[in-house]
């Protein structure tokens, strides 16, 4: 039954993460390989959010404009870890196709992988300029 259970939340990970609403995302690792496709064949897709809310200690709730972008861990050939910088491309938003490129710093904010129901939420960070 156990096995069972698995295939079915792939099944709907793959329908709720890969399908409706789903952006192309363009992963960059840190030696530069692009991980562009899904080990399940075709291009890699994600759910990109593109601002959240947040709860602030005195209780207000404030919308926060940053990227939260979440992936199947099994369409990833490599995963990014905590303490690993890599690159993430991602539309511009929904409305604009147009990728932007953005920093994943794991030391920072390190990827959150959800190894038990099969996900990683990355959150990029706008590359700063010098």
């Amino acid at each position: 039954m156990a096995g069972e259970a698995w295939a079915m939340l792939e099944t709907d990970l793959g329908t709720t993460l890969e399908s409706d609403f789903a952006a192309p995302v363009s992963l960059i690792t840190p030696d530069g390989a692009i991980i562009n496709t899904s080990v399940h064949g075709g291009v890699l897709l994600g759910k990109v959010l593109y601002d959240y809310r947040r709860e602030q200690p005195s209780g207000e709730i404030i919308v926060i404009h940053e990227p939260i972008v979440i992936l199947r861990l099994s369409s990833l050939s490599r995963v990014p870890k905590a303490g690993e910088r890599w690159a993430i491309s991602i539309p511009t938003s929904p409305a604009d196709p147009t990728p932007k490129t953005f920093i994943l710093d794991g030391g920072t904010r390190a990827p959150e992988a959800v190894n038990s129901i099969g996900f990683i939420r990355l959150f990029p960070q706008a590359a700063v300029q010098s």
